[in-house]
């Protein structure tokens, strides 16, 4: 089974009328004769009430509808397409099964979908044309959405339900480790950096006992090799992801990760996992943020920064933003494309991966998350006490009472938030301080004093007065 990923598009009619309709071919009404056997569909209230022979605009009516909540995807249409061996004609059963598994593993679990069966080729095929956007208006499209774990799903799929395994696709093993195609010099070049690697002590020295062996090294976002000889040039990717750029450098500094268990290239690992993972080994080995910035780059992601302020306690900070379009970038060109890009905070990834632990840890050899908020530790570092929102005057600073904003005014202003004044101020949030700066003035500029000595007074007065003039009850 070969899996195959189309072009993200904006049109869900258009795709729809290519999987049911053959457009070369018409019947003898003139209607585009139906080509495509529709095997399985899910969360599309038109098929689910009127059936497969619906008109296939309200069907691409209703994905719009939900699509349309989410105005950042603009491409909202997923094409996946799985073609089997000549001669493997599986069962509709086993076809709506593997389409259930590839929902539920690339993350179209609860959009909306349909699936038809072509068999005018001499391999049978499907085709599923997905809603990137689920009923809640979010893009749920996997962050796993490439070739490679598209490669490990045919594999699975293959095991799991007895379907021959595809020539073309061997080279991709379940266990999500790939087979390089053979080629001497490639294999001559691995074995050749796998021996210098211990022997070096940074990726110039490497690269120096690399020229000795006739080949020269090309650096920038990535690496490249070319040999003398022959001018064969070849990525470091191409050698396989042990030999990119970054992970050279940590295998020179013994801070690579291995396919483990729980390693960066396991197909099972999440990608947030991927990132933190990728974040814990490169930071300690990164001498500089720029340096941090620039390895990720490599590795396909963005990374931005921002100053913020927090809205609670009003103090400034700076968020550390990921950015990445999840498909496999090209080494020599670190810019990410628009298109299906993702992004998560530092914050969001973990409390440990925040902007200033992340700093913390630059050029430490090793990630120490001690203290910055890992739901497995406890932090040693005493919290920062908040300051009160009203300052206190020192006792011996003579209160004024002209001034607004003064010492005398905020220690006036505090006084009256617990004291029975002339105004009378009810005040129990920061939200009146205003109002009370206004009343302490005007105490100040019409009274004794700014405490409203004489306004108390005439309270009094008034209370009696209207106790005199109040009618008597009658015995």
């Amino acid at each position: 089974m070969i899996g195959k990923i189309g072009k993200s598009g904006g049109d869900f009619l258009n795709a729809l009328i290519y999987c049911k309709y053959d457009r070369r071919s018409v019947d003898e009404n003139g209607n585009l004769k139906i080509r495509g056997e529709l095997v399985y569909f899910q969360n599309i209230n038109a098929l689910e009430l009127y059936g497969p022979d619906i008109d296939l605009n309200y069907i691409a009516d209703e994905l719009h509808a939900v699509a349309d909540q989410n105005t950042r995807t603009k491409s909202p249409v997923a094409h996946i397409s799985f073609s089997f061996p000549p001669g493997e004609s599986p069962s509709n059963e086993v076809l709506q099964n593997i389409v259930k598994d590839y929902a539920k593993e690339f993350g179209l679990k609860e959009n909306g979908l349909a699936v038809y069966k072509h068999v005018d080729k001499e391999h049978e095929h499907i085709h599923i044309i997905a809603n990137k956007i689920n009923e809640l208006g979010k893009n749920t499209v996997s962050t796993s959405y490439d070739f490679l774990d598209m490669g490990h799903f045919s594999r699975k799929m293959e095991n799991k339900y007895g379907l021959q395994s595809t020539k073309q696709m061997d080279s991709l093993l379940i266990d999500g480790k790939t087979e390089r195609k053979s080629n001497p010099i490639h294999a001559q070049l691995r074995n050749h950096l796998d021996q210098m690697i211990p022997e070096s002590e940074d990726l110039e020295s490497l690269c120096v006992k690399l020229l000795q062996k006739g080949f020269k090294t090309k650096r920038g976002n990535g690496i490249t090799f070319i040999q003398k000889s022959s001018g064969v040039v070849i990525k470091g990717s191409d050698l396989g992801r042990a030999y990119s750029k970054l992970n050279l450098e940590k295998r020179i500094t013994g801070s690579y990760l291995p396919d483990d268990k729980f390693g960066i290239d396991n197909p099972k690992t999440t990608e947030k996992d991927k990132l933190k993972q990728l974040v814990k080994s490169t930071a300690p080995v990164s001498k500089t943020f720029p340096d941090f910035i620039a390895a990720l780059n490599r590795e396909g992601y963005g990374v931005q920064t921002k100053d913020m302020i927090n809205k609670k306690s009003g103090k400034p900070f700076t968020s550390i933003l990921f950015t990445k379009n999840f498909s496999i970038p090209d080494e020599n060109n670190a810019e990410l494309p628009i298109r299906n890009l993702k992004m998560i905070t530092g914050a969001q990834l973990d409390p440990e991966f925040k902007y200033a632990v992340i700093k913390s840890n630059l050029n430490k050899g090793t990630w120490d998350d001690l203290g910055h908020g890992s739901p497995f530790t406890k932090s040693t570092v005493k919290p920062e006490i908040e300051k009160p929102l009203i300052d206190k005057p020192n006792k011996s600073t003579p209160e004024t009472s002209s001034s607004a904003g003064s010492a005398g005014l905020d220690f006036a202003i505090e006084r009256l938030l617990t004291s029975n004044n002339a105004g009378q101020v009810e005040a129990d949030s920061a939200k009146s301080r205003g109002k009370i700066a206004v009343e302490v003035k005007r105490n100040a500029s019409g009274y004794e004093n700014e405490f409203g000595t004489r306004g108390l007074e005439e309270m009094k007065e008034e209370k009696k007065k209207n106790l005199r003039t109040k009618p008597k009850k009658k015995l």
